[in-house]
C-alpha cells in the first residue's frame, strides 16, 4: 500500500458504507467515471481494513494474458516451474486471509472477472476490493457507485457576488479545492471576495475531484475568477504538468479520451448524440432524438444501459420514470465528437422539435386530467427547453419554430412561476419571427398575458393591440378571443368593471364558438371576480358554478383552483368567513399540487384578509410575510393584479399593523418571510399557528388514511379535489346529510379539526 502524498478530503459516509458492505461481502467493486476518486477512496477504505492489504495497480497492463503474472508478482509469489501461475496463485491464497485491491480494471474487464471469480472460489478467506468504470459482473459482487463530491448551491450567484464563506466552507468539493489551492499558495484563503467564485467553480466542475485539482493547479498563474471565466473551454484550462501522475490523468481531456476509447463504436456514437440534451432526459426523448435507421429503439435501450454501466450516463429515479444525465465534462466531450461528424445540427434539430411537440401536447391536452403531470414534466425538462429555444432562435430559418415553442410553454411560464424568463424568451422569439402569422398572434397574446401578470400594463397593451391587428388581418378567431380576454383583464385591473364584464362575456362567446373550453375556463373565474366587485353576487356564483361544472366535465383542476379562490373572495366580502376560508384552502391545496405560485400568492393574501376579519392579527401578519416570499421570485405583487386586490391587501396590512403595533407586526411578518413556501403551505392547510411552529413541512405515514372505510376515502379524495358537501353529494348520488356524516367520521378518525387539515393530510400522504 503506497503512502498518500496529498490529503484525502471528505467521503466519510462512503467509507463507512463500503466498510459495512465488506463485513459480509467478499467482492466489492467501486464504479464511477474517470477522475471521480475511486482509487483514493479504495485506498482509504483499505487503510482501515483489519486484514493485510495488497494493492495491484492494473493501469499500465495492456496485455490481459499477463494478468495472473502481474497479480502474483504484486503479492510476491515466486514462479515455480512445476506449477502454472494460475494454480500457484490460487494455492498461495487458499489459506491466507487478506484484502486484495485491484485498481483500474475497466480495460481488461473480462480477464479481471475471470481471475476474481476463480480466486474467490479457491480462497475462502480472500476479499477483493476493485475499482472500475464498469462492474465486473461476477456472482456475489456488490457494486458501490462513487459519485462526485457535494457542491455548493449557486442559484442566482455570479462570480462578483458577495457570499458568506461559512456557507460553503464545509462542502466537500470546496474543501478539496481549498486544500489543493493552498498547496500552490500557502497564503490562499476563502473569504468574502472569492467565496462566490469558488462556489461557482466547484459547482460548474460538478464536484469531480480530478477537475477540481487541475483547476487548483492553475492558481499558480491565474486567480479563481480567471479560471472560472475560462471554463467555457474546460479541456484547455484543465490540464496539468505533474509528471508523478499517470499521463491519462494529467489533463481532463486525456482522462475522457480513455473512457471514450473503452467504448464500442455504437456506444461512442450514442454518447455523441445524447450530448445534445441539457440537464436530464428520459428514455422517450432519447429514442425520439437519437434512434433511427442505424439504431433501433431496442438497440438504443441496450446501449443506454451499457453507458450507465460504464459511468458515462448517470441514472436517477426522481419518480416512477428513470431519467439520465451526463456530467458537463462528458457532455462537452460528446459535443466535440458530434461536431466532428458534421451531424450536430441534425440532432439539435431533432432535439428541439421533440420539445416543441412536448410543449404543444401540453397545450392541446391542457383542459383535462393530466395538467399537473404535464407541468411537472416541463419543470424537469427546463434545461432542455432552454436549449431548444436557444437553438431555434439562433439558427437561421427556425425563428418561427422558436416562437411557437415559447408560446406553447405559456403554462410553464405562468403556472411554474417563470414569468420573467418567459417574457425574455417571448421577446426574443417575437423579434426573430416578425411576419404577421397565426404563430405571431399567439406569441403576442401569450407575451401580453405574462406582462399583465407582472403589472406591465403598457407593454401588455402594445402587444395586445398588435395581436388584434394581426388576427383581424388573417381571420384568426382563436387568438383574437385571447386578446379580447386580456383587454378585459386590463379593464378589471384598472377598476373599469362594467367594461371588463362586457369584454369577458364577448371573449367567452368567442371561445365557445371555437369550442375552446380552456379559454372559457380562463375567463370565467376572472369574470366571477369582476361580478363580485360590482356586487352581482348571484351572477358571480352562477359563473363560478358553471366553471366548476366545466372543470368536472373535463377532469381538469387548474382553473378549479382559481374558481374556488374567486368563490372564497365573494363569500368573504359578504361576511361568510368560514365558507370563504374553506374555498380558499381548497384552492391552495390544488395550487400546491400544481406548484402554481401565482394562485398561491392570491390565495394566501386572501387568507390574510380573512384572518384580519376574524381578528386573528398575528396569523394575518405571518400570512402576509409568506405571501411576500411567494411573490418575489415571480417578479410581481398582489398589487399588480388590480386596484381591488391592491386595496384589499392594503386594508389587511393596515389593520394588522394597527392592532399589533409596528414592532410586533414586523416580528411576525418577518417570521412569515422566513418560511419557504413549500414548507409553509402544508402548515397553512392544517390551520396550525405558523408563528408558533418550526418552519418545516409536516410528514405523515403513507398509510395514514387506512383507518377510513372505502366510502370515506372516496369522500376524502373528493374533498382534496376541492368539492363542497353539495358537490360531493351530487357526484356520489347520495344526500348531503350522508356526506356530512362521512365528514364527521373522517375528522374524528384522522384527529383533524378542520377540512383544511384533512386536505393537507391527504396531500402529505401522497394520495
Amino acid at each position: 500500500m503506497p503512502a498518500p502524498v496529498t490529503t484525502f478530503i471528505g467521503r466519510t459516509a462512503e467509507i463507512a458504507e463500503i466498510a459495512d458492505v465488506m463485513r459480509s461481502a467478499r467482492l466489492v467493486t467501486l464504479v464511477g467515471m474517470g477522475g471521480v476518486g475511486k482509487t483514493r477512496l479504495a485506498l482509504s477504505v483499505a487503510a482501515e481494513h483489519d486484514d493485510p492489504v495488497w494493492l495491484v495497480n492494473l493501469e499500465h497492463l495492456t496485455d490481459e494474458s499477463l494478468l495472473w503474472e502481474t497479480v502474483s508478482a504484486a503479492l510476491g509469489v515466486s514462479p515455480h516451474p512445476s506449477q502454472g501461475v494460475e494454480a500457484q496463485l490460487s494455492n498461495y491464497l487458499s489459506t491466507r486471509r487478506l484484502l486484495l485491491v485491484l485498481d483500474n480494471c475497466e480495460h481488461i474487464l473480462e480477464a479481471c472477472a475471470t481471475l476474481v471469480s476463480r480466486l474467490l472460489g479457491s480462497a475462502p478467506e480472500l476479499k477483493v476490493l476493485a475499482t472500475s468504470r464498469t462492474a465486473l459482473d461476477v456472482p456475489g459482487e456488490h457494486v458501490v457507485t462513487v459519485a462526485p463530491l457535494a457542491v455548493p448551491l449557486t442559484d442566482g450567484l455570479d462570480a462578483d457576488s458577495k457570499y458568506e464563506p461559512d456557507a460553503i466552507r464545509d462542502v466537500e468539493s470546496v474543501q478539496l479545492f481549498l486544500d489543493r489551492a493552498r498547496s500552490q499558495n500557502s497564503a490562499f484563503v476563502l473569504d468574502h471576495d472569492n467565496a462566490a467564485a469558488i462556489a461557482q467553480l466547484c459547482a460548474q466542475l460538478e464536484g469531480l475531484p480530478l477537475a477540481i485539482e487541475l483547476a487548483a493547479n492553475r492558481l499558480r498563474a491565474l486567480g479563481v475568477k480567471q479560471v472560472l471565466e475560462r471554463l467555457g473551454n474546460r479541456f484547455a484550462i484543465l490540464s496539468g504538468t505533474m509528471k508523478s501522475i499517470p499521463p491519462r490523468q494529467r489533463t481532463l481531456k486525456a482522462l475522457v479520451d480513455w473512457s471514450y476509447e473503452l467504448c464500442t463504436p455504437a456506444q461512442q456514437q450514442l454518447w455523441a448524440r445524447l450530448s445534445v440534451f441539457s440537464g436530464t432526459f428520459g428514455l422517450d426523448a432519447a429514442e425520439s432524438v437519437c434512434a433511427g435507421t442505424d439504431v433501433s429503439s431496442d438497440d438504443l435501450l441496450t446501449l443506454i444501459d451499457q453507458l450507465v454501466a460504464q459511468s458515462i450516463l448517470i441514472a436517477s429515479h426522481p419518480g416512477s420514470v428513470v431519467r439520465y444525465r451526463m456530467l458537463e465534462t462528458i457532455r462537452e466531450y460528446g459535443r466535440e465528437q458530434l461536431r466532428s461528424t458534421g451531424t450536430q445540427d441534425t440532432y439539435r434539430r431533432r432535439h428541439s422539435f421533440f420539445y416543441l411537440d412536448l410543449a404543444r401536447e401540453c397545450v392541446h391536452n391542457w383542459c383535462g386530467p393530466h395538467q399537473a403531470a404535464s407541468l411537472a414534466r416541463l419543470r424537469v425538462e427546463h434545461q432542455n427547453l432552454r436549449a431548444a429555444l436557444q437553438w431555434m432562435l439562433t439558427t437561421p430559418g427556425h425563428g418561427d419554430k422558436g416562437l411557437a415553442l415559447a408560446s406553447a410553454l405559456r403554462f410553464h411560464w405562468v403556472v411554474n412561476g417563470m414569468l420573467s424568463e418567459g417574457r425574455r424568451w417571448l421577446a426574443s422569439a417575437l423579434a426573430a419571427s416578425p411576419s404577421w402569422t397565426a404563430t405571431r398572434a399567439e406569441g403576442l397574446w401569450v407575451a401580453a398575458w405574462a406582462a399583465t401578470l407582472q403589472g406591465d400594463l403598457e407593454t401588455a397593451e402594445t402587444l395586445r393591440e398588435e395581436c388584434l391587428a394581426v388576427t383581424g388581418l388573417i381571420g384568426d378567431y382563436v387568438n383574437e378571443a385571447y386578446a379580447v380576454q386580456l383587454h378585459a383583464a386590463a379593464a378589471l385591473f384598472a377598476g373599469q368593471l362594467p367594461e371588463a364584464i362586457e369584454l369577458y362575456d364577448t371573449a367567452a362567446e368567442m371561445h365557445e364558438r371555437q369550442r375552446n373550453p380552456s379559454g372559457v375556463l380562463l375567463i370565467l373565474f376572472q369574470n366571477a371576480i369582476a361580478l363580485t366587485y360590482t356586487d352581482q353576487s348571484s351572477r358571480a356564483r352562477a359563473v363560478s358554478q358553471r366553471a366548476l361544472a366545466i372543470s368536472d366535465a373535463y377532469g381538469e383542476q387548474w382553473a378549479r383552483s382559481y374558481t374556488r379562490w374567486a368563490m372564497g373572495v365573494e363569500e368573504w366580502l359578504h361576511g361568510s368567513v368560514e365558507v370563504a376560508e374553506q374555498h380558499s384552502l381548497a384552492a391552495l391545496a390544488i395550487a400546491d399540487v400544481f406548484y402554481d405560485r401565482v394562485c398561491t400568492g392570491v390565495v394566501v393574501d386572501t387568507l390574510a384578509c380573512i384572518a384580519v376579519t376574524r381578528r386573528h392579527y398575528v396569523r394575518a401578519a405571518v400570512l402576509l410575510g409568506v405571501a411576500k416570499t411567494v411573490w418575489e421570485p415571480l417578479g410581481t405583487t398582489i398589487s399588480a393584479l388590480g386596484v381591488h386586490s391592491a386595496e384589499h391587501h392594503r386594508r389587511c396590512e393596515r389593520g394588522a399593523r394597527e392592532e399589533l403595533g409596528e414592532d410586533v407586526f414586523e416580528h411576525y411578518f418577518t417570521a412569515g418571510r422566513d418560511y419557504d413556501p413549500s414548507a409553509a403551505i402544508p402548515w397553512i392547510l392544517t390551520g396550525l399557528d405558523l408563528a408558533a411552529v418550526h418552519p418545516q413541512t409536516p410528514t405523515f405515514a403513507p398509510n395514514v388514511l387506512d383507518v377510513l372505510t372505502k366510502r370515506e376515502k372516496e369522500v376524502a379524495d373528493l374533498l382534496a379535489r376541492g368539492m363542497s358537501n353539495r358537490e360531493m353529494a351530487d357526484h356520489l348520488v347520495v344526500s348531503r346529510r350522508t356526506i356530512e356524516g362521512h365528514m364527521e367520521n373522517i375528522l374524528s378518525k384522522l384527529g383533524c379539526a378542520s377540512r383544511g387539515q384533512v386536505i393537507a393530510l391527504i396531500a402529505a400522504s401522497g394520495r
